[in-house]
């Protein structure tokens, strides 16, 4: 999607989320990596006024969801590994991803009253 994990792709992408719901109320749910916290992204969501940034507690990798999944990227296609090129090392993610899509069980998420 983006090759680089600046302030600017972050905005880029929450662009994309509002082109996608443009009416709605956007609570984004975000980890305290430094390009998220960026003065331009609070000032983004300010300017927009329809977008709720929501940061998980620090320390707390256990509440971010993917967190589990990139352990399993890392145990199961990147550790011990012996790719010659980063096409082969993306060829490697690519298949773990295409297998856990196969077999993952899709979570179901409650709206809690």
């Amino acid at each position: 999607m983006f090759s680089r994990k600046r302030h600017q792709e972050v905005i880029e992408f929450f662009e994309e989320l509002r082109k996608d719901y443009p009416q709605d109320m956007l609570y984004i749910i975000l980890d305290n990596f430094s390009a998220h916290k960026h003065r331009e992204v609070y000032k983004w969501a300010e300017e927009d006024g329809r977008v709720e940034l929501i940061f998980l507690p620090t320390n707390s990798a256990w509440l971010n969801h993917i967190e589990p999944f990139f352990q399993n990227l890392k145990r199961f296609a990147v550790s011990g590994s012996n790719y010659k090129t980063k096409q082969e090392l993306g060829e490697g993610i690519l298949s773990y991803i295409d297998y856990h899509n196969q077999k993952c069980e899709r979570a179901s998420l409650t709206k809690v009253a």
